[in-house]
């Protein structure tokens, strides 16, 4: 990862994104040795995961629970389940919201996406001088990266090139 260590950073993670990336390449990540290997490359602020959460999921509540006890400030929200039986739950605008309000603190955002809905936000900072990358795969089956997003981006790291102790 190109990283600077003058550089106020932070990472924001589109949780449903990340983990269809991740899983789209058959990776685990570690979320502690990723902090520990940002921490050490660059001025790391903050980190930030974003997701909904059904009450009946045991294995994200747990995770989410290590994420806070590690250091990561969490976002979450629950999901709704509709008459057609569809189970939604968005975050997008709290992680924009939370990067446009970041944005006279930090030099580089690191978005964990993939996600198209995000380009109005990249073009957002990056008007405002900030650099933007983007931590998901050009690897996985289906494709989750948006191309249009990888366009706009300053850098593109993918999760099959990060070190093995972080994946």
């Amino acid at each position: 990862m190109l990283l600077s260590s003058t550089e106020s950073t932070a990472v924001f993670f589109d949780g449903s994104n990340h983990f269809a990336a991740i899983k789209s390449v058959n990776l685990s990540f570690n979320y502690k040795v990723f902090k520990d290997y940002l921490s050490q490359r660059t001025k790391l602020l903050r980190l930030y995961f974003y997701t909904a959460l059904s009450p009946s999921n045991k294995g994200l509540k747990a995770l989410l629970d290590f994420l806070e006890y590690n250091g990561y400030e969490v976002f979450q929200k629950a999901t709704k389940e509709f008459s057609d039986g569809k189970i939604k739950g968005n975050v997008d605008l709290d992680l924009a919201l939370s990067c446009i309000d970041m944005a006279p603190y930090l030099d580089h955002f690191i978005l964990a996406t993939g996600d198209s809905d995000f380009i109005p936000l990249v073009k957002s900072l990056k008007r405002k001088g900030k650099k933007v990358s983007i931590l998901s795969t050009k690897k996985g089956i289906p494709q989750i990266l948006s191309d249009d997003l990888l366009r706009l981006a300053d850098n593109f790291y993918d999760l099959k090139d990060l070190p093995s102790e972080v994946t």
